[in-house]
């Protein structure tokens, strides 16, 4: 079994550039969005055949949407796809033979979020003119900003409720009870802090709970839709610069929750009442960039040089963090930042593959042979 000891490097045509965002389909290949060269798929894996190349999926014919960054992928079903790009928004409905633009007159600008709610309306929100919404699978958009007085959109959420959630420039939060149709600020000088990350978590009762990462001040938990928040830092040590910043928030299977931090990984298993450090056995002084965790809940941690750690390196856990193996080998890690991993994600159906994404040096792999 290899778990992720050994990294093999994901010939994309030689290109070199970051992964934005990765997801699995339905039929287990993986969708790669990169930074400067667009998408690739991996071809689907057959029993009788477990290797795998990759296509490049090219959005329109023009040279310029051909070198597309994407930052989005948005899997309606099994036909329909949403990319969000540098360039405006793309959609397939043919698995990918096809990329039409979505036409958001007056607006040309970067995508940078695409989600759907449990009421069947898409989102998505532009870099400059906010949010669109579509509540006919995409085939016509209206713009979403009444009340909305803000442009870059850092994130987009929506909950189990319907509620919408929408992370504003310099973090702020705007909250949306209507599908999107007009929206209402949570003020900041109640909060004193900006969010940078968001994650719905579900109480022992069912009903919906909403955590916040900040930039310095630790984490801020809502109980009512994200209309008040309170902090629920116990746990998170205050640091000699201030609070603490919280870079990931993640659900595991089993309902715990994981921050990853400037300073160590903790973990929640009463929904944010109470955070420990996850131990750092084999790990050092951790200052977490990326987080993973798959469905059999082995973890994955990359962790930014610090004075502690003179260089970045990536970690994994198979016994819910009580213990780290560094696993670097394959991956070229250095202490600069052309070597960092910033996303991981993991290939469930068919062969079990662990996909990393870094910053210059594109996308690694790592095959459990068990």
């Amino acid at each position: 079994t290899d778990d992720a000891d050994h990294w093999t490097h994901v010939d994309l045509e030689n290109v070199q550039q970051a992964p934005m965002s990765m997801v699995e389909d339905h039929k287990g290949r993986m969708l790669v969005g990169t930074s400067n060269y667009g998408l690739y798929r991996s071809t689907e894996v057959v029993a009788s055949d477990s290797s795998i190349t990759w296509d490049w999926l090219t959005p329109g014919q023009d040279t310029l949407q051909a070198i597309l960054n994407i930052h989005a992928i948005f899997l309606v079903d099994s036909t329909k796809i949403f990319l969000g790009s540098g360039w405006g928004c793309f959609t397939s409905s043919d698995d990918g033979v096809s990329w039409p633009e979505i036409d958001l007159t007056p607006v040309d600008d970067a995508v940078g979020n695409i989600i759907g709610t449990p009421s069947g309306t898409t989102l998505l929100s532009t870099w400059a003119f906010g949010i669109y919404r579509s509540s006919d699978n995409g085939v016509s958009w209206t713009a979403s900003n009444t009340g909305y007085r803000n442009t870059v959109i850092g994130g987009l959420l929506a909950t189990k409720d319907n509620v919408l959630l929408a992370l504003g420039e310099r973090g702020q939060l705007w909250r949306s009870t209507n599908k999107g149709a007009s929206w209402t600020t949570i003020p900041l000088d109640t909060l004193l802090e900006t969010f940078t990350t968001l994650l719905e978590d579900i109480d022992d009762d069912g009903t919906s709970l909403l955590l916040a990462g900040t930039g310095g001040k630790g984490i801020y938990l809502s109980r009512d839709s994200g209309m008040t928040w309170m902090k629920k830092s116990a746990g998170l040590p205050e640091l000699l610069w201030g609070g603490m910043y919280v870079s990931t928030l993640t659900r595991a299977s089993d309902a715990t929750l994981y921050a990853g931090t400037g300073d160590h990984l903790y973990k929640s298993t009463n929904h944010g009442e109470l955070w420990e450090r996850v131990p750092d056995a084999g790990m050092g002084h951790p200052v977490v960039q990326a987080f993973g965790i798959d469905s059999a809940g082995v973890m994955y941690v990359h962790s930014s040089c610090n004075c502690d750690l003179p260089t970045a390196a990536t970690y994994r856990s198979t016994n819910q963090g009580q213990s780290w193996m560094e696993v670097d080998s394959g991956l070229g890690t250095e202490s600069n930042n052309d070597y960092s991993v910033t996303c991981f994600a993991a290939r469930n159906k068919g062969p079990y593959t662990m996909y990393a994404g870094t910053n210059g040096e594109g996308l690694f792999q790592s095959q459990d042979s068990g």
